[in-house]
């Protein structure tokens, strides 16, 4: 039996912008990601010029970021994904992997020493378990865009449970860069709308850009630049605050 096949399932298959059957895949055990004992402390970088907007350092150490390339190759990628944008808009390979509770918890524990803000008037409750990974090859890119506000999936009983808590919706994006040795692909920001300068950020590997989505105030249209030479992996998941009637307001219709 392949490692694939004793550790991971198909969880359920999901609609795409062309196919009719993505799967979302699901880890059978906890423990696949072998997290280091003593990382060092992840550091926040705020970037003055994109209010809002900030790095975290330190997240991922070079080790357990091929973890995850390793695992999502084998896995495999497609270049449909399970949302409304079209291959031509979100130019790469995509990957839905729900992942088990210890690999969430140890990411979010890392981070939440550093997501001291309320948003909606609630602290953070967590990272959205639902992980897109995103592979930029030669020639990838992801058009100007605005990423929407997703709920807090699991699996329950052996079923996906897309909104799984009911009290919480997302309200950061938040990009774990997994490979660095690639030449383009900065994530540009357009403060003032498309029609605006860019401004160009990039991420090094094992590091976290975390910023605004769906309706806070502080959400800038982005895109991810053409990807010149080298693999660009990321993972894309959310951090997660407590639903109150201030985030119901801007969330609600800026849905996935």
């Amino acid at each position: 039996m392949s490692r694939k096949e004793a550790d991971f399932y198909v969880l359920t298959h999901e609609p795409g912008h062309d196919q009719e059957a993505l799967p979302l895949w699901a880890s059978a055990r906890e423990g696949l990601i072998r997290f280091d004992d003593a990382p060092p402390p992840v550091e926040r970088v705020d970037l003055p010029d994109l209010p809002g907007v900030f790095q975290l350092h330190n997240v991922l150490s070079p080790g357990e970021c091929k973890q995850f390339r390793l695992i999502t190759d084998t896995l495999g990628f497609h270049e449909d994904a399970p949302v409304s944008l079209p291959h031509s808009v979100r130019h790469m390979n995509n990957l839905n992997w729900l992942v088990d509770e210890s690999i969430c918890a140890t990411l979010f524990g890392r981070c939440q020493p550093q997501l001291t803000e309320l948003i909606g008037g609630a602290p953070s409750l967590g990272l959205n378990a639902r992980f897109r990974f995103y592979r930029y090859q030669p020639g990838d890119f992801f058009k100007t865009h605005t990423d929407g506000s997703w709920p807090g999936s699991a699996v329950v009983n052996g079923k996906l449970q897309a909104d799984a808590f009911g009290d919480r919706w997302s309200q950061l994006t938040i990009l774990l860069l997994l490979s660095g040795d690639y030449e383009g692909g900065h994530t540009r920001f357009y403060p003032e709308g498309e029609s605006g300068e860019a401004i160009p950020v990039h991420t090094p590997l094992g590091s976290a850009l975390c910023f605004p989505h769906g309706g806070h105030p502080q959400h800038y249209p982005h895109a991810g630049e053409k990807v010149r030479q080298g693999i660009k992996y990321i993972i894309r998941t959310d951090v997660l605050y407590g639903r109150t009637p201030e985030s119901e307001k801007i969330q609600r219709r800026w849905m996935y």
